[in-house]
């Protein structure tokens, strides 16, 4: 048996998404990454990195609070991130899909990971819809595939160019168990992963330079259904 390699993760996402439930769904623990991880502001801490097994893939995440638009903060979160990360292999962008709306910072953050990565591949960003078992409950079975067909679409177009990702790795519909996340999440962290590294010659001003620059693009502020 060959030693699988370790994978850098960072998960991306506004208050209130989810996030935690899926991190914690993937370290096999309800109370981990809450019981460690309390946060009050985007200013406090990034994780150091977080070490845990994702079904035999060792797997090290670099957790922060969840973001929103109010947020004006989110340059310091993206310091913070150079500062404590210098690989990034995988970015979990995850969105609640009882509420699929495009907000500001949902772009903002698309675009700012760009910034701060060298060689940015967004083929290293896989899309996580958080409340997959809730919503699937109010849906017509019938229709459930062709619905989730036109999510995905949805992301693409309304997501996807307004950051300029072509592509990404691919997409997990989570209902907070083990099992669907072994079944949709790992067989994408299985492929081969491009190295971005950070780009530690960005200072403070830079990144802020650049989140003045996104947040005055002409329709940024907009929110529009995915």
């Amino acid at each position: 048996m060959f030693a699988r390699s370790r994978l850098n993760i960072v998960p991306v996402g506004e208050l209130g998404v989810g996030k935690s439930t899926l991190l914690n769904t993937m370290a096999d623990n309800p109370e981990h990454f809450a019981a460690s991880f309390g946060y009050t502001s985007v200013t406090t801490v990034v994780s150091e990195g977080h070490d845990i097994d994702l079904f035999g893939r060792p797997v090290r995440i670099f957790d922060a609070p969840g973001l929103n638009d109010a947020d004006s903060t989110i340059p310091e979160w993206h310091q913070l991130l150079l500062e404590k990360c210098s690989i990034i292999h995988v970015v979990l962008l995850v969105f609640d899909i009882r509420n699929l709306r495009i907000t500001a910072s949902q772009i903002l953050n698309g675009s700012m990971l760009q910034h701060i990565v060298d060689k940015f591949d967004s083929k290293s960003v896989i899309i996580v819809f958080t409340h997959y078992d809730a919503w699937k409950r109010d849906q017509d079975p019938k229709t459930l595939k062709a619905q989730k067909k036109e999510i995905v679409q949805g992301f693409h177009k309304n997501y996807g160019q307004k950051v300029g990702w072509e592509k990404v790795r691919g997409f997990v519909f989570s209902d907070r168990t083990r099992e669907t996340l072994e079944r949709e999440l790992v067989p994408l962290l299985d492929l081969d992963f491009p190295r971005m590294e950070t780009n530690k010659k960005l200072n403070k001003q830079a990144i802020a330079e650049e989140y003045h620059r996104v947040m005055g693009i002409k329709g940024f502020e907009k929110q529009v259904d995915l």
